[in-house]
């Protein structure tokens, strides 16, 4: 018997099925793939965006930190008497001058300025009860274009630099501020708060005292001298450029003539040219204002200025400059000096025709480290240091004062001409 083998019809629509199916298989194997790369495309960019929200996170609060950090580095103090009243009274637009040192390492913008007191009166800046608060004075800036006006202070001298001394800001109001001369609990005080561009308040009392107050009754054991600096060339002139506030001009006996006193601060090559171990051709003179807090007549004679600067270099040793006691200009009003013994009066700010124990000894520098003439100051020094005086006296009349001085500030100035 024969056998006869099986035939498979694949049929045309068969094939077709097939086909199809296949077909759908790639397709959602396409689709899954796109939709998990879709996934992970969408987890990638979440996470770059939250890493990129976090690096601005941590820089905003890496700049708060540092704000924080700058503000709190601010450090202004403001320098005796505190304001000097330069309109005289009776006056309708008073000028003062508030004299403060920056002691941080930031420079410091001062944009607002506010006045109280404790005197009683109808003008602003008062309180007087039973009437009630008259209100405090707020002093905004004036810009340089405007002319003064009352409750209002220069902007140009509102920026102080990191360590600068003895820095005068002007302002202007309608009255006088109450001043006795003296603080204490019968006498009137008017507190000033300056507001920084950061937010910083400092404050400060005035009428007030050397360092420490210097209270009736009350023994001080620290006093801290106000300084100017004058410097006089070798041709004969006394220089004063650099400068854009007005000099204090007091005369010297001799050749030298006046001298123009200005705020603690120089050009370094000046310091250099003084330095010079012969024939200088500038001669530097320090002038320390100071107040006789002994309780009795201080008689001076005989006195030395010493000013160090650790800022030397890879050296590591110290800058100094130093000389000795020229005279004294007493009462502190008079621009003529005496030379050699000058008797002072127990400090009395009530005192009549200036003889208030407020007096200026005046010191020239002649002694420098000699590495301060083989090459320039460097910029941004400070000088800064102690004056002695005595009477010379033997016996149990000696008597003496120790006081602690402004800085001098060397720092360059394009304008200076030799």
């Amino acid at each position: 018997m024969c056998e006869v083998a099986a035939v498979k019809v694949i049929s045309a629509e068969s094939v077709w099925l097939d086909t199809l199916h296949f077909r759908r298989k790639a397709v959602s194997t396409i689709i899954g793939g796109i939709v998990i790369l879709t996934l992970f495309l969408s987890a990638f960019t979440a996470m770059v965006m939250i890493g990129k929200q976090y690096d601005t996170y941590q820089g905003l609060n890496y700049g708060m930190n540092q704000e924080d950090i700058n503000r709190f580095s601010e450090n202004l103090t403001a320098v005796y008497p505190g304001l000097i009243q330069i309109s005289p009274s009776p006056c309708t637009t008073c000028q003062y001058d508030m004299l403060v040192s920056n002691q941080g390492g930031m420079a410091i913008q001062i944009v607002q300025l506010y006045i109280n007191t404790t005197f009683a009166g109808t003008a602003g800046c008062t309180f007087a009860p039973p009437i009630g608060n008259i209100g405090q004075c707020i002093l905004n800036p004036v810009p340089p274009s405007n002319s003064p006006a009352n409750f209002m202070f220069s902007q140009n001298d509102a920026y102080i630099n990191a360590g600068e001394f003895n820095h005068t800001v002007g302002f202007w109001l309608p009255f006088s501020l109450p001043n006795s001369g003296l603080q204490g609990p019968s006498s009137p005080a008017n507190t000033v708060w300056i507001v920084t561009a950061r937010g910083r308040v400092f404050t400060f009392q005035f009428p007030f005292a050397a360092n420490p107050l210097a209270i009736p009754g009350f023994t001080p054991n620290l006093i801290r001298g106000n300084s100017k600096i004058a410097w006089y060339g070798s041709a004969g002139t006394s220089q004063t450029s650099c400068h854009s506030e007005s000099s204090e001009v007091r005369s010297v006996p001799g050749s030298v003539g006046n001298l123009y006193f200005l705020n603690p601060w120089t050009d370094p090559s000046i310091i250099e040219a003084a330095a010079k171990k012969s024939s200088p051709s500038e001669f530097i003179y320090v002038y320390v204002r100071l107040n006789n807090t002994s309780g009795g007549p201080l008689t001076v004679s005989q006195g030395t200025i010493i000013l160090e600067n650790a800022d030397s270099g890879s050296n590591q040793k110290m800058y100094f400059a130093g000389g000795p006691y020229v005279g004294a200009y007493y009462p502190v009003t008079s621009t003529i000096l005496t030379p050699g013994t000058v008797t002072i009066d127990p400090l009395n700010p009530g005192a009549t025709g200036g003889k208030n124990g407020t007096f200026i000894a005046l010191f020239q520098l002649t002694t420098y480290d000699q590495s301060l003439f083989s090459g320039v100051v460097p910029a941004g020094s400070i000088f800064v240091g102690t004056v002695a005086i005595n009477n010379q006296a033997e016996d149990s009349t000696y008597s003496t004062l120790l006081a602690f001085t402004d800085g001098i500030y060397a720092r360059p100035c394009t304008t200076y001409s030799p």
